[in-house]
């Protein structure tokens, strides 16, 4: 897994690095939410982080096809093979 895919697993911002101890825990509790409960997770994950990018859909402003890209990719997240154990996270563009 990425750091970024670390960095939205554990619900971090920017480039912190996670901790190892905090990863466990993350993958424990998502244990004990079961299937249901860490697709649940996942996506109130991919939800944040298209949240964070809204004011891109704003009608003043112009999205970037690179930002339109990730987003939809965010969007497409749960039709990933892996899915939700083993998926890949897109990069925000800049």
């Amino acid at each position: 897994m990425s750091e970024l895919n670390y960095t939205a697993f554990l619900g971090l911002k920017g480039t912190a690095t996670p901790v190892l101890a905090d990863v466990l825990e993350k993958i424990n509790h998502a244990e004990e939410l079961g299937y249901a409960g860490f697709c649940s997770y996942i996506r109130e994950q991919r939800e944040a982080l298209l949240i964070e990018t809204d004011w891109c859909a704003n009608s003043d402003v112009i999205m970037s096809d690179d930002m339109t890209t990730y987003r939809q990719a965010l969007r497409d997240i749960t039709n990933q093979a892996g899915f939700p154990t083993n998926i890949t996270w897109p990069t925000k563009p800049e």
